[in-house]
């Protein structure tokens, strides 16, 4: 099949002073009056609420001809952004580059969305949305609209271009005036060439621009193939993608001076406990749900109360989400960790009462509260016909748990009846639906609206639903595979 012919550029302009201005007519005219020479990779920082890169909206670019492309919208072939690059510059894989180092913050798998030792490796300078200067109406490119000019001529064209309205400025022979209509909010990135010298490309677009629905001319289909949640896990799961969700855990609870700094003095992430207080990893053959019991709980749901049952009749519940096959290993053995920790550190100091009625106040010692996770617990330990597991084996799960008590008694030995072992069988299987419903809905495929997909469950779904709910937090943080995963764990011994 032959290559399609060269895109035809919608515009040109020369650059000859070896640097362009960029932005509002304020920017450019910043940018313009500025001495120093702008650095290609400003940080981010905090401005009041907000985060910013420091700019002067002038940067070193490339010589000779520039061409200008716009990026249309498939659909309506209106205006979605616009493109730049210098005549030596293959147009495509440059613009096709740089949104795969940093493109629309809107979109998934987008890149890094401000400036970092990444982007400048990939040789892409971020432009944000705080970032831009303020025109006289007193909004940041009010008319959803920039200039990108060659630097020695930028005075004269900020002159030129205040006396005309926006849609009036267009392109001359040194500078253009782009413009997307009914946007909010401004972005561009520029690419530099291999020796971080110089630019050689210039993206514009807004928080309207779809780049899965935006086209480049010429060119075939949209700049970005979209593909549901449930398509890249496939994609991901192929290049070898982690999804245990350890270093997405890691990141809620580790945070910068100016991270926390953000949040303010009254919110604190959730800190993993001190390594001595935490329990596991546990031997495989410990376990106490078998494979098919926690299949059994992932497919549980309670059956609502009469009032919500005839209100939720009018909307079918979604299908249930699955275990990823190449996954469920990992899954099955994080779930575990987690009910076996509960036990050890819930379960074992009070292993010697010996019935239900001493035993629940003990394990439970704020059941009276309505609000606590307690009074829950302590309804699934005395109530064994309330809400029962449809096919769960209860007496080879309270088996499992006694056996694992039993190997850590040391000299006060288990004393716990089979009705209270039962009961604590329920309660941990209680604590397990609610971490898998939890999790369901953070699947992969509950965000796609076709539905045609089964959503699918991975393990940082689980960390993710525990850490995120205080009640399931508190009783299950004390696993040491939660925090560090099971790898990990083996390499630190």
């Amino acid at each position: 099949m032959a290559a399609p012919p060269p895109p035809t550029a919608d515009a040109r302009f020369d650059v000859g002073s070896g640097a362009v201005c960029f932005g509002t007519l304020s920017d450019i005219r910043r940018g313009a009056e500025a001495s120093a020479q702008a650095p290609l990779d400003p940080r981010p920082r905090l401005a009041g609420t907000v985060v910013e890169h420091p700019l002067a909206f002038h940067v070193a670019a490339a010589n000779g001809t520039w061409n200008v492309f716009a990026l249309r919208h498939l659909a309506t072939s209106s205006v979605a952004g616009w493109f730049a690059a210098h005549a030596d510059v293959d147009a495509v894989p440059e613009l096709v580059r740089i949104l795969r180092v940093s493109g629309s913050p809107y979109e998934y798998e987008h890149g890094d969305a401000f400036n970092s030792a990444e982007t400048r490796r990939q040789r892409v300078l971020v432009i944000n949305r705080y970032d831009w200067g303020t025109d006289p109406d007193g909004a940041p490119g009010a008319d959803n609209g920039l200039g990108l000019v060659d630097r020695a001529l930028a005075s004269g064209y900020v002159r030129d271009w205040a006396r005309r309205k926006p849609g009036q400025r267009g392109a001359s022979s040194h500078g253009v005036w782009l413009c997307v209509p009914d946007a909010e909010y401004m972005f561009a990135r520029f690419g530099l060439d291999d020796d971080h010298g110089q630019a050689r490309s210039f993206l514009f677009f807004t928080d309207r621009t779809d780049f899965f629905r935006t086209g480049f001319p010429g060119q075939p289909g949209p700049l970005r193939t979209y593909e549901t949640e449930v398509q890249r896990l496939r994609r991901g799961l192929g290049e070898g993608r982690d999804y245990a969700g350890v270093d997405e855990l890691r990141k809620l609870y580790e945070l910068s001076p100016r991270e926390l700094q953000d949040l303010g003095p009254s919110w604190r992430p959730e800190q993993p406990p001190p390594e001595s207080e935490r329990l596991g990893p546990y031997d495989a053959a410990e376990h106490v749900f078998r494979e098919q019991h926690l299949e059994l709980l992932r497919l549980y749901r309670p059956s609502p109360f009469l009032g919500q049952a005839s209100a939720e009749q009018q909307e079918p519940e979604p299908a249930i989400a699955v275990f990823v096959d190449a996954l469920k290993g990992a899954t099955y053995e994080l779930l575990n960790e987690l009910a076996m920790s509960f036990v050890e550190r819930f379960v074992l100091p009070h292993r010697m009462h010996s019935a239900p009625s001493t035993a629940g106040p003990a394990l439970f010692p704020h059941h009276d509260d309505a609000d606590h996770l307690d009074s829950h617990c302590i309804d699934h330990f005395n109530a064994p016909h309330a809400r029962p597991i449809p096919g769960l084996d209860l007496p080879s799960v309270s088996a499992r748990i006694r056996a694992f008590l039993a190997r850590r008694a040391g000299d006060v030995p288990v004393s716990l009846d089979q009705d209270s072992l039962t009961g604590i069988a329920r309660v941990v299987a209680f604590l397990m639906t609610e971490t898998l419903e939890l999790a369901d809905k953070l699947a992969f495929g509950r965000d796609d609206s076709d539905g045609g997909e089964a959503c699918c469950i991975v393990p940082s779904h689980v960390r993710m639903a525990v850490y995120h709910d205080a009640d399931l937090l508190a009783v299950l943080r004390y696993s040491a595979v939660f925090w560090a995963g099971r790898q990990r764990q083996d390499n630190a011994g």
